[in-house]
């Protein structure tokens, strides 16, 4: 009987245009391995958050030197320092690509404009196949001329030509659904300009305040407060704890990246 056995996960990245089935990019790809077992634990132990939800891009897998050199970054697969935390380093775009998510085919994280997934060819989503002994994961992403909406300079335009169908990406990431939000209340006090939050200034009545909240450049809550009062206002509002960061893309879920 065999009581153990050492599991190899490879990671494989294809990147080609659809229209002519040029091969833009082929190469294998690190993997997160304290992620990708946790996933993998979770799945077996029928948890949340053990699939692929989520497919990121960034821009910030390279920089050039004073040499005029371009120079890859380590890929953050949480040997440098982050360990389960490790995210992109500079996220620009991503979509949903598990197809039974409503929004799949979305770009749900805020960052970098929105998608057009009516403008994409059937398919795509997460698949599997068995193959021998072995199994692979598909993963299929479509990034259409008009994705992502904000890399346009004017987002009327319906057919971009030139430069401006350019996505320029040197890293990807895979993310899980990531554990949901949970709410807390609390207060904050707000320094604005010279003034202090203790200190008391008047304010005209029906004066609109704008606010707003910023997790990890995302903003997370934002609203304007009506002064009914002519001295001092005090606010009081709901704080969003996320567990581990914005918009469910538990940082244990970074699984794979390039």
């Amino acid at each position: 009987m065999k009581e153990t056995f050492s599991a190899e996960i490879i990671g494989h990245v294809l990147i080609k245009d659809v229209k002519t089935g040029e091969i833009l990019l082929e190469k294998h790809n690190a993997i997160h391995s304290i992620n990708m077992a946790r996933v993998i634990a979770r799945a077996l132990a029928r948890e949340p958050n053990d699939y692929i939800y989520r497919i990121a891009f960034g821009n910030g897998g390279s920089f050039i030197d004073a040499a005029s050199n371009v120079v890859l970054r380590a890929p953050n697969d949480g040997n440098n320092g982050d360990g389960w935390e490790s995210q992109l380093y500079n996220e620009t775009y991503s979509e949903v690509i598990d197809e039974s998510d409503p929004n799949f085919g979305l770009n749900v994280s805020g960052v970098g404009g929105g998608a057009v997934p009516a403008d994409d060819p059937a398919g795509g989503g997460v698949t599997s196949q068995e193959v021998g002994s072995k199994s692979n994961v598909i993963l299929t992403c479509y990034i259409n001329e008009n994705e992502p909406t904000g890399q346009l300079s004017n987002s009327s335009i319906s057919s971009p030509i030139g430069e401006q169908r350019d996505f320029i990406f040197d890293e990807i990431g895979l993310y899980t659904f990531g554990k949901p939000a949970q709410a807390t209340n609390g207060t904050s006090s707000v320094n604005v300009g010279n003034k202090l939050s203790t200190d008391e200034f008047p304010i005209p009545p029906s004066s609109v305040l704008t606010m707003q909240t910023t997790v990890d450049g995302h903003a997370v809550l934002a609203g304007n407060v009506v002064t009914v009062m002519l001295a001092m206002v005090e606010l009081e509002f709901v704080t969003i704890k996320f567990f581990p960061e914005p918009y469910s893309d538990d940082p244990t879920s970074n699984v794979i990246v390039i």
